[in-house]
């Protein structure tokens, strides 16, 4: 989704909605923040409380590799508060 997605760049896919029986979606947010603490807490919520079609997300992701400037430490920072948003969410999946 990206740091700055609101639902005004959220049109094309609400204009495409007729067309898919789920949304899958990929989110990446270490590409748009550098450590997980950074993340708003609506980070991808906002996609689900604007969309009013199914929502699945295909694949999240918070880099590990330390080549990349990660780390399994700052993966988990991320993947735990994240499995606890998403199970407040209206979700068909979280893979």
């Amino acid at each position: 989704m990206g740091g700055s997605a609101e639902p005004t760049t959220l049109h094309i896919v609400e204009k495409l909605a007729s067309i898919y029986d789920v949304l899958g979606v990929v989110s990446y947010p270490w590409k748009n923040y550098e450590t997980a603490k950074q993340l708003p807490d609506d980070y991808d919520s906002r996609l689900v409380s604007y969309a009013s079609w199914p929502i699945g997300f295909t694949e999240i992701v918070w880099r590990s590799d330390r080549a990349q400037g990660g780390s399994k430490e700052e993966q988990l920072e991320y993947l735990l508060p994240y499995l606890e948003l998403t199970r407040r969410m209206k979700l068909e999946f979280v893979n």
